[in-house]
Order: C-alpha cells, then structure tokens, then sequence
C-alpha cells in the first residue's frame, strides 16, 4: 500500500508535477523555446503547460515561445507574452504575473531544481468548479495560442460509521457516482499537541495519499481507510519532522507523545478531458511529438483542470482514543 505524507500543502507539490511531465513531454524545448522546424507552415506561438487547480488559490502555467528555427541563442531574458485567463461563463478576465528572478548574467526568468530556464506565469485566483476557462497567451503583434478547460464538479464523499476490524479501526468513504477511481485521494489528520509551541494553538495538518486505493461500487468509489494505521503513520511523521513546529528536537517515545485529533478531511481530485494523455507514467516517445494529444490551439501543450470535492467529520473520543489520537 502506497503511503506519502506531508504538512502545510501548498502550490509547490503540483506545479513540481507539471513540470516534470513538462520536461518529459517537450524533449524537443530548449530551455526556454521550442525550435520547431517541421511545423513552421502553421501558426503555432507558444508551448503552454499547466493547470487549474479548484483547491488552490494560486494558479501556474509554463509558457515556451516558439521559433521557427532549429539553431538556439542563449536564454532569453524577456518573453514576448502576455498570459490572460478568461471566465467564459462570467465574462470576466484576468491578467496573470510573470514570475521572474533577475540572475547574475542579466537573464530573468525563473531557473528550476535542474538548471532549466523558464517562463511561469502566476493567477491569484481559485477557479469555480463547473465553470469553464480559457487560457490565452498573446504576443506584441496580436497572435494568440489559447486553451480550454473545464473544472470538474466533484460531489462531496460520505463517510461511513467507524468499526473495528482485524484488531484496527477502519472507516468507510464513497465520493458518490465515481465509477473510475478519482485521480487524487487524499485524507488529512488535523492535529494538536502541547509539544506545538512554534505556533501555539494552532493544529498542525498532515495529509495521507490513497491514491489509487479502492474499488467501484454501485454508489461510487469506495475506499476503505485503516484509521489506527494511517495515525500510526501520522504520529511517525510529526515525529521524524517535530522540529518544524515545536523548539523540543525529539520525541521520546513515537506511540505515547502527546498528540489529540481534532477532525478527519477526505478529499477527492477529478481530472477534466484534457489529463487523458497526461499519465503517471507517461511514453516520452509520444509526449514528445508537438502537439500530440493536445488541446492547445495555434502553439503545443496542454492547460488542464483538477476539480476536488470533499468531507470534514469528527470521530468519537473513544474512538480517537482507541487509534492512538
């Protein structure tokens, strides 16, 4: 069973996906624009990658500029670009942020964790399930490279009665009318400890992936959650990372240290259309073909959207109690 962890989630976790599937898909990108030859009797400008995400308040896309030459200067300090991102069912528009850092050398960009050169542009927004977006990215001269997204309705999971089974308790979720398991499941322990003296007062969220977990049923997805193992997993990690929110440096013993549980959150992520040739494990060969499975208009890429719905509820002190919390 798959198990990864992690407290205060941010943007950081998504965008570090897009890019790496990014790097994967354009094999043929330089570092900063796309040389695309072959192509050059179309009217292709910008290779866009990302997506919107309904849980985020901050939204992100690459853009790659295209040039219709093979031989490639240095990186570029300046992008000739403007991005927009359109509410078509409200008519409103928004005007994103290049986000940029002036380098040594004069360029200005944003450089990832493994050296590579790019554009980024930033949307503080958070998108509204239903609704549909259209990504715009223009240039000086008017020519535009767009692209459409949906962000899935996600209906909210319900959260069956804890039990005990097998000596651990286990606790039921169904996100209503899946058929196909939900691309992201996610459940977050909210917890409080006096050991918690950095922010005092405050709990402390640390997430639990069961993505890929579960089974179709009649009436949705059903997940099956081991409470006493995933807590147990909880108390390992706060343990292993007690110095982000506590001046104490360790913990004497993993299962007994103070640790209180104040509510449970399943989430549950939907993918629109346009993640259909996006995968986990992708086929660089293909990805890398320009334009291949792609619903960007006049450039390359793709611009997504990730919809979430999800439940908050409590447990029973005893039952708490009795899964270590």
């Amino acid at each position: 069973m798959r198990r990864s962890l992690s407290a205060f989630p941010s943007v950081t976790w998504r965008f570090r996906f897009s890019l790496s599937v990014l790097l994967a898909a354009f094999l043929l990108a330089g570092c900063d624009e796309t040389s695309v030859l072959p192509f050059a009797e179309h009217e292709n400008y910008f290779t866009v990658f990302g997506y919107l995400d309904a849980a985020s308040d901050s939204q992100m896309v690459r853009v790659i500029p295209i040039r219709l030459k093979l031989d490639r200067p240095g990186a570029s300090d300046e992008i000739d670009g403007e991005v927009y991102l359109h509410a078509l069912d409200t008519g409103t528009t928004r005007r994103w942020s290049l986000m940029e850092e002036t380098y040594n050398d004069g360029s200005q960009g944003l450089r990832f964790d493994d050296g590579s050169f790019g554009f980024v542009f930033l949307g503080r927004m958070r998108p509204v399930p239903g609704q549909m977006y259209e990504l715009e990215v223009r240039r000086k001269d008017g020519k535009t490279t767009r692209a459409r997204t949906t962000v899935p309705v996600v209906p909210a999971p319900t959260v069956e009665a804890p039990r005990e089974e097998g000596g651990a308790i286990h606790q039921t979720v169904v996100v209503p009318g899946m058929t196909t398991a939900p691309a992201h499941l996610r459940l977050t322990f909210r917890v409080f400890s006096p050991l918690f003296d950095r922010q005092p007062g405050k709990p402390v969220s640390v997430s639990l992936s069961h993505d890929g977990e579960g089974e179709a049923t009649a009436a949705g997805w059903r997940l099956n959650v081991n409470l006493t193992q995933d807590a147990r997993a909880v108390r390992a990690f706060i343990a292993a990372n007690l110095t982000q929110f506590s001046t104490i440096p360790a913990v004497e013993d993993v299962a007994t240290f103070p640790l209180t549980l104040q509510d449970l959150r399943l989430s549950a992520g939907v993918r629109d259309e346009a993640w259909d040739f996006v995968v986990d494990d992708p086929d660089l060969g293909r990805l890398a073909q320009p334009g291949a499975a792609s619903n960007v208009e006049n450039g390359f890429g793709f611009f997504g959207a990730l919809g979430w719905g999800s439940t908050d509820w409590e447990l029973a002190r005893a039952t708490a109690a009795a899964i270590g919390l």
